[in-house]
């Protein structure tokens, strides 16, 4: 089933935008009992930004362990008609978002969160199973060899998944090596800065590209693109750039692949917008055409990135 991430959070900083995530994540902070405290208010400020429904359940998947709801169980039992907590069935991100599924699947009135802890602090996210606003994205598991996987526009590799680069590189040439005179990929990767579970971080820092339409650069070294890749859309992302509708009929699409605990295969899913604008029919888009010029200009980066969204 389709689920949708209506809210997340971080411990010690709300981002207003992707342009100061990786900022947000810079800060190296050791573990203590105040910031194991701390996460209940992650929790607390990401359900609130998901906006719960009227009469819905909640579920919390975190290590009761490590964290400690404190003062916010009682306001979170508050908002909802009941709060259960939920021990994660395994360690990885993705079988967690697979027990989050499973949850809301047996109860569509239930909202889920996810909830880690690390070094640098903690980190939320809010699954739930229908649309509430705009700034929605939706979560998609997709079977290989499926052809959604393949239309997505970016890759984004977890940090594990990065470094056990044999398996990952088969999986991309399966998906897109016979993509071939389509639409480019860009291939980035997690912020390496941050001790935070990269799985968690590579979920937010995509939903943050959806929701600002902008791709960070990738700090890591990628050497995944090797000659059987050379000829497929995929280029590793260098620069900080604006994430480009291919027209109106193609919604933005983020292919997220992780590393499996214990398994040399990896596995991934799809994260895509819910709002993505209808251009005005006036607007003719150019494609399978002579190459068109059009002069951008700015007094600092800022304002020509700003121009460059203009064009679309």
């Amino acid at each position: 089933m389709d689920l949708i991430v209506s809210g997340m959070a971080l411990s010690y900083q709300w981002w207003p935008s992707i342009v100061h995530f990786e900022e947000s994540l810079a800060g190296k902070r050791n573990l203590s009992p105040a910031m194991v405290e701390q996460a209940g208010e992650v929790i607390y400020q990401a359900v609130s930004e998901s906006r719960p429904v009227p009469g819905s359940k909640l579920s919390i998947i975190y290590d009761p362990d490590q964290i400690d709801l404190g003062q916010y169980l009682p306001l979170l039992k508050k908002i909802f008609t009941s709060v259960d907590q939920v021990k994660p069935a395994s360690i990885t991100m993705f079988s967690k978002i697979r027990q989050a599924a499973d949850l809301i699947e047996s109860d569509n009135q239930r909202e889920v969160v996810i909830c880690e802890i690390s070094s640098s602090g903690s980190a939320a996210v809010v699954l739930s199973s229908g649309i509430k606003g705009a700034t929605d994205v939706r979560l998609k598991f997709a079977e290989f060899p499926g052809l959604e996987p393949s239309r997505a526009d970016y890759v984004v590799l977890s940090e594990a998944a990065a470094s056990n680069q044999a398996p990952t590189a088969t999986l991309l040439r399966g998906l897109f090596q016979d993509r071939v005179n389509d639409f480019p990929a860009a291939l980035g990767c997690s912020s390496a800065a941050s001790a935070l579970s990269s799985e968690i971080v590579t979920i937010i820092q995509a939903v943050l590209s959806i929701r600002n339409r902008l791709i960070p650069a990738c700090k890591s070294n990628i050497d995944l693109l090797g000659s059987e890749l050379q000829r497929s859309p995929l280029y590793p992302i260098k620069d900080f750039r604006p994430w480009l509708s291919h027209g109106p009929d193609y919604i933005r699409s983020a292919l997220l692949i992780f590393q499996e605990s214990g398994s040399d295969d990896p596995a991934y899913i799809i994260l895509e917008e819910t709002d993505h604008p209808k251009q005005p029919p006036t607007i003719r888009f150019v494609s399978d055409s002579d190459p068109l010029l059009f002069p951008v200009s700015g007094n600092n980066e800022g304002e020509i990135l700003d121009k460059l969204l203009s064009l679309e």
